[in-house]
């Protein structure tokens, strides 16, 4: 009597949840599923993104970090307390396939420095409030960002020497967010970094699967 082959072929399922199933993915499905639904709102203006609109200012900035030189593994690291502009960096590295990095705005400048020191991203984007911190951090690292730019409000302390605005980071008519070909869920997507003791903040990466 033969047996009947009951081997189960899993390849279907690893080519869409291990190829497809990224959190970037996710993100570009929500911009059409939910389009006039609000994704992010500004606790202090009141402003609201829908996600359709969240696509557009995230598409410009992948565009504009590309233009810039961004690409696959590189790590885009930024300071800033609780704003959108936190979301679309988070969500727009993702589309480059790099390394989104956020760190927390109460580090003393010499954990900055160790942060950037050890990760060396190729963009740094700092909270204007926080520009005095962000000058010794700089000062006190050896790696220098290619690209530094800020956020915040004009009456802040302003751009270090070198910066830009973060506005001039978006790319005017770009194409709305895309989750980038070739992308899969084992590949790094963030890197967090605790906030301390003992020692130095230590690094924790994180890929699709944690965040999904």
């Amino acid at each position: 009597m033969s047996v009947p082959n009951t081997d189960y072929d899993t390849s279907a399922f690893r080519e869409v949840f291990e190829q497809h199933f990224t959190w970037a993915s996710a993100v570009e499905r929500n911009v059409h599923r939910y389009a006039n639904r609000t994704a992010v709102t500004d606790s202090v203006t009141g402003e609201s993104w829908t996600y359709r609109r969240l696509g557009e200012v995230t598409g410009a900035l992948v565009a504009g970090l590309a233009e810039r030189g961004v690409g696959v593994g590189d790590l885009v690291g930024y300071q800033l307390i609780n704003r959108p502009e936190f979301a679309f960096l988070y969500v727009a590295s993702q589309g480059l396939r790099a390394v989104s990095s956020p760190m927390n705005f109460r580090l003393a400048p010499a954990e900055t420095a160790h942060i950037l020191d050890q990760s060396r991203p190729k963009v740094f984007v700092y909270e204007t409030a926080l520009t005095d911190q962000v000058r010794t951090a700089l000062e006190l690292a050896e790696h220098a960002p290619e690209v530094l730019a800020a956020v915040g409000d004009p009456g802040d302390a302003g751009l270090l020497p070198g910066a830009i605005p973060f506005a001039e980071l978006l790319v005017e008519g770009a194409p709305s967010f895309r989750a980038p070909a070739g992308a899969t869920v084992w590949d790094e997507t963030s890197r967090l970094y605790t906030s301390g003791p003992p020692g130095m903040p230590k690094a924790d990466p994180l890929t699709s699967r944690n965040e999904t």
